[in-house]
């Protein structure tokens, strides 16, 4: 079936693609151990289940400020529907915020895509539309919405590598593009309550998730839209004060709930500390220039493929399709409203401008749409882009079918049936996606390659991580340490804070137990403890084996709290009766 719009994935391959796409998000999501942050947010969760209090978050015990606790009541809520503390479960909250973005990007795209500037003579000037030319517009707006959708979904470094974590940026990232998109389409339809209500709302989600950038996007958003419009008075309408009541009123509810039990201060001042730490007035000259020199091409480089329509939204075509469509105008906007402090803050990671990639995604492939019209230079660029994606498709393929017959730890992998059966796969696909008969279907080709690529890192890398690296280690210690524990209570001691112990040994401890792992500062007698040997008598306990982490030695002892008496002896007859002189 041909496409609907030239260039654009047709029916067919939605129908194949697009079952691959979920599927590849879910696939042996499960298979690795947790791993960098993800023993933390699983820590946090599981304490304030354990504890029966979803105020206030701890960590191993002691009260935890750098995060607030929305993110948290989500995995809460995945642990009570599963019945278990499985890895999955918040790498399953990531990839259902990421199908979110995507879903949500589709959405506006089709809602607002198809609005574009004409003056009212153009309009008198134009006879009206024909049922087929009004049916060919919104099939093709539609497949543009969803390759719109595809491609944010399908971003690199999220697709590749930041789904596979049980993160909170993700869904934080979902919550802040709805707070920014929610300002356009309220906006467009003059629902002036709903436009100062609904995103200062979910600005209080985002607060309540990761803290003080929530509300400085929402706030950027409404500066840079109506202020580029010279609507200066609109920010004063009286509705924009609810909204701010409603902002306050749903953090305060929270914040005074959680002063009732812990030292509200001291919260409020970690959570700013966590948001001002890489700014730029943390770093010196010579960090801040070489963060703005790198920062587009890295983001870039992480928003592929979608960033290989960026010389198309250079051309004419693309530039006036951007400047007819309001809607492709607000997500310029918004995009420059709110990343330029991201571009001078030389501490900023790419995940915590994930929700401004769709608003660079969105006018890219309307822009990559307009470059269609045959006789413009732009042509010359498609047939390009169309020769290199067919050497990709051929080479790609049989590149990856090679990697299980010389990667993969398993004793079959270098048997000859198994190295033909994965050349023979890839050739075939290789040789589909080269055949593709759409003139100018390049991109179908792109999307395709980039899922099956995930397919492959699923079968090949996501296993490979449960048998190598360090997280199988910690891993196993962990369930080491609760089989020799048994049900007696174990504690930590002497630890300072968490960055003194592998997160990821406590997240399995905590899990298996079903209890806090909680830190003492002095050994108590009949107590189980992790411990290093100078934090305790160790004349006063027994050593039950031990592991090393970083700088640290910790033994797990079993401390009695007097002295050990000796073992009695094998041959007691043979012992020599000393009287007293």
């Amino acid at each position: 079936m041909a496409s609907p719009q030239p260039g654009y994935p047709d029916r067919l391959f939605l129908m194949v693609a697009l079952p691959l796409l979920v599927f590849s998000l879910f696939w042996n999501l499960g298979a690795s151990p947790a791993y960098l942050e993800e023993p933390r947010r699983a820590i946090v969760a599981m304490e304030m289940m354990f504890r029966d209090n979803a105020i206030v978050p701890t960590q191993l015990g002691k009260i935890y400020v750098n995060k607030p606790p929305v993110f948290n009541w989500l995995l809460m809520l995945g642990y009570r529907i599963s019945g278990h503390y499985a890895e999955w479960i918040p790498r399953a909250v990531s990839v259902l915020s990421l199908l979110g973005m995507g879903f949500l990007v589709y959405r506006f795209s089709l809602s607002h895509g198809e609005g574009e500037r004409q003056s009212a003579i153009q309009n008198i000037a134009q006879p009206a539309p024909q049922p087929a030319q009004q049916n060919s517009a919104q099939a093709s707006l539609h497949a543009t919405a969803i390759t719109a959708g595809i491609l944010t979904v399908l971003c690199a470094d999220i697709y590749y590598y930041f789904s596979t974590t049980g993160e909170i940026d993700l869904f934080y990232s979902l919550v802040s593009l709805g707070s920014i998109l929610a300002v356009y389409h309220y906006d467009r339809q003059g629902r002036w309550w709903a436009l100062y209500t609904v995103p200062w709302l979910l600005a209080a989600v985002g607060f309540l998730t990761k803290g003080f950038p929530s509300p400085l996007f929402v706030g950027f958003t409404f500066l840079g839209w109506f202020g580029i419009r010279r609507q200066w008075k609109a920010l004063f309408h009286p509705a924009h004060a609810l909204g701010l009541l409603a902002f306050a009123a749903l953090t305060g509810a929270y914040f005074y709930a959680y002063s009732q039990q812990a030292d509200l201060e001291h919260y409020l001042r970690g959570l700013f500390d966590q948001s001002s730490q890489r700014t730029a007035s943390e770093h010196n000259s010579t960090q801040l220039l070489r963060h703005m020199l790198l920062f587009w091409p890295d983001t870039l480089k992480n928003m592929l493929p979608a960033a290989l329509l960026v010389p198309f939204a250079l051309t004419r075509a693309g530039r006036q399709a951007i400047a007819n469509k309001p809607f492709l105008q607000f997500c310029l906007i918004a995009l420059l409203a709110n990343v330029w402090i991201y571009w001078i803050s030389p501490g900023t990671r790419p995940r915590y401008v994930y929700m401004l990639y769709p608003l660079l995604i969105m006018p890219l492939v309307w822009a990559y749409a307009s470059a269609l019209a045959p006789g413009n230079r732009t042509l010359r660029m498609h047939q390009v882009l169309e020769a290199l994606t067919r050497v990709l498709s051929v080479l790609i393929p049989l590149t990856i079918a090679a990697i299980p017959a010389f990667f993969i730890n398993s004793p079959t992998a270098l048997h000859p049936l198994w190295f033909a059966a994965s050349i023979t796969a890839g050739a075939a696909s290789g040789w589909l996606l080269y055949r593709w008969q759409p003139r100018y279907n390049a991109l179908s080709r792109l999307l395709f390659l980039a899922i099956l690529g995930r397919l492959v890192f699923d079968a090949v890398v996501l296993p490979q991580r449960a048998i190598q690296g360090e997280a199988p280690q910690w891993k196993a210690q962990g369930l080491s340490v609760v089989q020799t524990v048994g049900d007696h209570p174990l504690r930590l001691l002497g630890i300072r804070d968490a960055g003194n112990f592998p997160l990821a040994t406590a997240y399995i401890i905590e899990r298996e137990r079903k209890e806090v792992l909680r830190c003492d500062t002095a050994a108590q007698p009949g107590l189980w403890y992790l411990a290093e040997a100078h934090q305790l008598d160790t004349a006063l306990a027994i050593r039950h084996g031990g592991f090393i982490w970083k700088q640290y030695n910790f033994g797990l002892y079993e401390y009695l709290g007097a002295v050990i008496p000796p073992p009695p002896s094998p041959h007691p007859t043979s012992a020599i009766l000393r009287l007293p002189k």
